[in-house]
């Protein structure tokens, strides 16, 4: 068994063969004669009702300990240094194409677990309505422990402030701000708070009858949310990784394989029902007490590279959110070397323990979100952009016939 301590509640992961379950054993005791009463549902928990020793009924029941059947895959599976590709390959099932998108969606999704709350990463998913922004948010999530995601198509504000600290990722399946009565356009400001920072509210308890104040602070957390708007909005867009996602005609014809493939299939159809993947089961196994160090740092920062036959800096030093995205970059390294917790040197500083980050994480995350952030810098949302370079390249083609009828 694997065991860890988080938020002051003991976690036991407890490998069962090769197959993994969908459901906790959740450890509560009575707040009467201190009864430890033990409760097997579903991943997500809820309070007892009657405490089976002394009949207690009143709530306030103490969580303190959680214990998840898992399957020995995922924890063999997190051994392995094509651990992302088989990532890929099971995110592949799920969502067609968008390669880097859904791996990147994926690492931003798992740096929910790192210990400093300034390490959650949040992703913004923009594209044409049908363009598969929802299914790729979902798909992701299906590989996330149930008890750590939260996915809406909407909701208010008071219903954010309430529940945000009960999830480490919050989803939302569409905000449109700039658009008259867009999808979730109320919330904007409460979830640039909540990816930067948190939130911090009061209200009236109304179950005092508003006589008492009741405070909510929660830490910084990792949301999601798909965009089919074009114009940028610069303070939302610098707390997230804007991952631009595009419909094809093989996409199209990749999904409707799938689909008659599946349809066809009775083996197939139910395996899709399953609600278990050794991916959720990895994740849950991790120790999320673990803290990242990145000893080769400092050479990132000034290392210069070739571009067009001249030497420049890695990062472009003239623009004001490189302070934003080298931060950002650097988690998300973190995240990648934290999935890869049981291929890493570690050592403990004052009681806590480190995994050492190794270069190729860092080159992983490169590969996996530098054209997504080359995209923000250029200002133009990647429709306009496709434009913009598609017009570039006829320029001068038809140059004699326009002069032809204007003349």
């Amino acid at each position: 068994s694997i065991e860890y301590e988080k938020d002051g509640v003991k976690h036991v992961i407890s490998p069962r063969n090769n197959e993994a379950w969908d459901y906790g054993v959740f450890h509560y005791e009575c707040p009467r004669c201190e009864q430890e009463n033990v409760y097997t549902q579903d991943t997500k928990p809820y309070s007892p009702n009657k405490c089976g020793e002394c009949g207690w009924e009143d709530g306030n029941w103490e969580l303190t300990k959680k214990v998840y059947p898992t399957s020995y895959e995922g924890i063999e599976k997190s051994k392995q240094p094509d651990l992302l590709k088989q990532v890929y390959g099971e995110l592949s099932e799920h969502h067609k194409m968008d390669d880097k998108q859904k791996l990147a969606a994926f690492i931003v999704a798992c740096s929910s677990a790192l210990p400093q709350s300034s390490d959650h990463q949040s992703a913004a998913l923009k594209g044409d309505s049908s363009s598969g922004k929802d299914n790729l948010i979902k798909s992701v999530l299906k590989h996330i422990p149930d008890e750590r995601h939260w996915f809406v198509t909407r909701a208010t504000q008071a219903a954010m402030e309430d529940e945000v600290h009960k999830y480490d990722i919050r989803a939302f399946s569409e905000i449109n701000k700039h658009r008259e009565d867009g999808a979730n356009n109320e919330i904007t400001e409460t979830f640039k708070q909540a990816a930067e920072g948190g939130i911090s509210s009061k209200k009236k308890d109304p179950s005092t009858g508003y006589q008492n104040t009741l405070e909510n602070d929660s830490e910084q957390k990792t949301l999601f949310y798909g965009t089919t708007e074009t114009q940028k909005d610069k303070e939302l867009e610098t707390r997230y990784v804007v991952i631009p996602i595009k419909a094809s005609r093989e996409k199209n014809h990749q999904v409707i394989k799938s689909i008659s493939n599946t349809v066809s299939d009775p083996i197939k159809q139910l395996e899709k029902q399953k609600n278990t993947n050794w991916v959720k089961d990895m994740i849950r196994s991790l120790d999320p007490n673990l803290e990242v160090t990145v000893p080769y740092a400092n050479a990132t920062s000034h290392k210069e590279i070739e571009v067009d036959d001249s030497m420049k800096p890695m990062f472009d030093l003239n623009k004001e959110r490189i302070k934003r995205d080298y931060g950002r970059l650097m988690s998300l390294t973190k995240t990648i070397t934290w999935l890869h917790q049981r291929q890493r040197q570690s050592y403990t500083v004052r009681d806590q323990d480190f995994l050492v980050s190794q270069p190729c994480d860092f080159y992983a995350a490169l590969q996996i979100f530098g054209e997504f952030f080359q995209l923000t810098y250029s200002g133009l949302d990647h429709r306009l952009q496709n434009t913009i370079d598609r017009m570039e390249e006829l320029q001068g083609e038809h140059s004699k016939e326009i002069e032809e009828k204007v003349s």
